[in-house]
């Protein structure tokens, strides 16, 4: 599920393009595209997974070869 703008929490298969949909901190972003929503085939996912150093802590994300990531610049504490 997923929290929708003016219509509450809702199934992702029921997204429309121009919902508005909750991301960090409470905000709502527009969905503005799907890569693909085909449910009646089997799909590859890919696994991306992180580790921040400090905490020891990993982050996991999921997705399908056709999803858009953003990539920003990395910088540590010391500079880029």
């Amino acid at each position: 599920t997923v929290e929708v703008e003016e219509k509450g929490l809702i199934s992702i298969r029921d997204l429309e393009i121009g919902d508005k949909i909750q991301v960090e901190s409470g905000l709502f972003s527009e969905v503005y595209s799907f890569g693909h929503r085909k449910e009646d085939i089997e799909v590859s996912f890919l696994r991306i997974t992180t580790m921040m150093a400090q905490s020891n802590t990993t982050t996991i994300l999921e997705l399908s070869e056709d999803h858009m990531v953003l990539v920003a610049p990395y910088h540590t504490s010391k500079g880029p």
